[in-house]
């Protein structure tokens, strides 16, 4: 992991959390209980992944259960009173207008140095990971399967922490979140576009 000292200007980490399980009804649609629960264990999984985590700030979709989940997992962090700003356009149906949303909003609100949580619906870090790509950022690796393949994270919340950029890399670690713990886990790298 990378420490602050280390950290070159220009570096820092978005943390992209998918919403807790939530009830099945109209809006608004507030977390179940297991869906709080996963929150916590998110924020325990996350706290493991970045122990030096430097949160200033969260950007979350209006939705209830992403405001909940966000809540949660900044106060199980030990940052109960961190600032969450709703961006709507994390609601935007056009995932291209999602993607570049997000991280209009994280780059904004991490300052090139600090640590930055989006939390959105499943498709979020897709999104977030097509803006870096498309904007020259970085390029995906060849055969790469989807950051978050619906297939693959199916309960969760699910977290993609991407760390970068340093020497044009992006970093990306990624985790399922259930009741037994962490189900599912992967990591890979984007490498710079040059």
């Amino acid at each position: 992991m990378t420490t602050e000292s280390e950290q070159g200007h220009g570096e820092m980490r978005v943390i992209v959390i998918t919403h807790a399980d939530a009830e099945r009804r109209p809006e608004p649609r507030p977390l179940t209980k297991s869906g709080r629960e996963h929150s916590r264990l998110a924020a325990e999984r996350l706290k493991e992944l970045i122990p030096d985590l430097r949160l200033k700030h969260i950007i979350s979709s209006p939705a209830l259960r992403c405001r909940e989940t966000a809540k949660l997992v900044a106060s199980a962090l030990g940052f109960p009173s961190v600032p969450i700003t709703d961006a709507g356009a994390l609601e935007d149906p056009n995932p291209k207008n999602k993607g570049r949303a997000a991280l209009r909003e994280a780059l904004a609100s991490a300052e090139g140095h600090t640590d930055v949580i989006v939390c959105g619906h499943g498709d979020m870090a897709n999104c977030f990971r097509d803006e870096i790509t498309e904007n020259g950022f970085a390029r995906k690796p060849e055969g790469e399967r989807e950051v978050i393949d619906k297939s693959y994270f199916l309960r969760g919340p699910a977290i993609v922490v991407f760390h970068g950029p340093r020497d044009g890399e992006w970093k990306i670690d990624a985790v399922e979140i259930l009741e037994e713990g962490v189900a599912k886990s992967f990591t890979s790298v984007m490498s710079p576009t040059s």
